[in-house]
């Protein structure tokens, strides 16, 4: 008869431990989703970020050595890099803004590049809140600048690189 008691006393015991167990469970489970989500967002951010930054480097090396009208085939290049990004609207919505400036007989050569994503809800409101978006759209920009030094732009044969290469032909 006394087993009898002490079994019913640790039943009601493990009873009341599981209904604990839900209740925790219940606070727990949102608060790591959120957690979870709030990590997400940076990570497709800088994702992008990242494939933004080497199409616009890969297109101001290639837009260097272009005159303006052959500009196209560096952002056919840079496009090609940019296939990389998923089209949804959490990686990237709408068109691809691309500019370049510059060529082989300029001081400088720039790319830019500029899209926007779609943040989660609770990062968009979190954003509104400390005024780094508007709404739930976050543009983001990648630029890419190369600058030739100051002898070579001094230079007497100048930034044409036929003149260097007929120089160089000239001293073999």
């Amino acid at each position: 008869m006394r087993f009898c008691c002490i079994d019913k006393g640790i039943s009601k015991s493990i009873k009341k431990q599981r209904g604990q167990a839900t209740v925790e469970a219940a606070f727990i489970i949102p608060v790591a989703f959120i957690v979870l989500l709030a990590l997400i967002q940076p990570g497709v951010i800088l994702y992008d970020k990242m494939i933004m930054n080497a199409a616009s480097a890969h297109m101001m090396r290639i837009a260097t050595t272009l005159n303006p009208d052959d500009y196209q085939e560096a952002i056919d290049v840079g496009k090609h890099y940019l296939k990389a990004i998923p089209d949804t609207p959490i990686f990237h919505d709408g068109e691809w803004v691309i500019s370049l400036e510059g060529n082989e007989s300029e001081g400088c050569t720039s790319v830019e590049i500029i899209h926007k994503i779609q943040l989660f809800p609770l990062v968009a409101q979190a954003g509104n809140a400390l005024g780094v978006v508007q709404g739930d759209m976050y543009e983001m920009k990648s630029q890419a600048t190369l600058c030739r030094q100051q002898w070579l732009i001094e230079n007497n044969l100048g930034l044409e690189p036929s003149a260097w290469i007929k120089r160089w032909e000239e001293a073999v």
